[in-house]
């Protein structure tokens, strides 16, 4: 009997260690739990920039970079919406590819917290626009504003001048885009032909000093100012020339070193109110 009593009493004893020591872990965890808990960092505030940015389809790609406040925030993932959600793609970086042209919201959420940000995409001009190697080139020098490598349908319409003499051009194809031109010097080239049919906002064209065969002006209503000399123009191309002229109250036209400068019937000209300059 005290041997059994011995081991009773043994195994109280080992039950109330046990006791104890579950008591202490769970304290333990319990106080862990508090001290994890009043560790935790809430995110007050986010914000996205730029908050707002033009990308042009096929164009480089864009960033959102958003700031989470405070900057020792402890959860600082931020979650992507985008709407609507065919114009672009947000990574989980914020990089943005532009899909197709349009414009989109774009929400970063984290925390609890929210911001957004206008992202517009502008369709892209085909580089096969312009075929000739060398205004395709100062096309995109001088008008990819954004320099993304690409020409904007935006790009385009913001153009009112072009200056693009002495470039060794020899096709000005693509200069159709350009609806807003009111002013364009393409002279010392090498154009055998000129179609300005579609700038019929032009009011001023130099092409002289080109082997221009035949020029047609007559979509051009607004044009008050024409150089065309040192051509290849003859007589009858002339005369073509200056019946396909606006009638305006002072235009000025110069057609000197063409073939058939002195052989031309000028009034056809001066009769729609043009003087001509040889």
């Amino acid at each position: 009997m005290k041997k059994i009593s011995k081991i009773i009493n043994q195994a109280k004893a080992k039950l109330s260690i046990m006791l104890v020591l579950t008591v202490c872990v769970v304290a333990a965890t319990s106080c862990k739990k508090k001290d994890d808990k009043d560790n935790i960092v809430p995110i007050t505030g986010i914000t996205l920039t730029p908050a707002t940015q033009t990308l042009t389809v096929g164009g480089q790609s864009g960033k959102l970079t958003p700031t989470i406040t405070p900057d020792n925030a402890t959860d600082q993932k931020v979650k992507w919406n985008v709407e609507p959600i065919d114009v672009i793609i947000v990574a989980d970086d914020g990089s943005i590819i532009a899909i197709k042209e349009g414009e989109a919201i774009v929400t970063a959420t984290a925390g609890g917290k929210t911001a957004a940000a206008n992202v517009k995409v502008n369709a892209a001009i085909p580089a096969a626009t312009f075929p000739d190697v060398n205004f395709q080139a100062f096309v995109i020098e001088i008008f990819d504003t954004n320099k993304d490598g690409v020409i904007s349908t935006a790009e385009v319409a913001a153009v009112s001048e072009i200056r693009c003499d002495r470039k060794n051009i020899a096709s000005l194809e693509g200069i159709e885009v350009f609806t807003a031109l009111t002013y364009l010097d393409c002279g010392f080239n090498q154009l055998t032909t000129l179609d300005v049919s579609k700038n019929t906002a032009l009011t001023d064209l130099s092409c002289g000093d080109n082997p221009l065969t035949v020029l047609d002006v007559s979509k051009n209503t607004a044009l008050t100012y024409l150089t065309c000399d040192n051509n290849q123009l003859t007589a009858t191309a002339l005369d073509a020339l200056f019946n396909s002229l606006p009638t305006v109250t002072n235009g000025e036209i110069y057609t000197g070193s063409n073939p058939g400068t002195s052989t031309c019937d000028q009034s056809i000209a001066t009769g729609k109110g043009w003087t001509v300059n040889e």
